[in-house]
């Protein structure tokens, strides 16, 4: 997998508040699309404790991951 940079000239727009297991969103526990992400925009995760595993899928429709990454 290629790693992704965001460009150092992006500027940034906007950020939400702190979550915790208990108050993020339920979609952040659910499997994501790129379809609702517009071209150009980069998301940023910062992440206080712990860790993120991504699970990569071959395509929309897979059941299972083709690969997985802690991050």
């Amino acid at each position: 997998m290629q790693r992704i940079v965001i460009p150092t000239h992006y500027v940034h727009v906007r950020s939400t508040p702190l979550w915790t297991k208990e108050t993020a969103p339920a979609s952040i526990w659910q499997r994501h699309l790129d379809a609702g992400t517009r071209q150009g925009v980069n998301p940023r995760l910062c992440v206080m404790r712990g860790t993120i595993r991504y699970y990569g899928y071959a395509d929309e429709t897979s059941p299972e991951p083709v690969e997985t990454l802690t991050i």
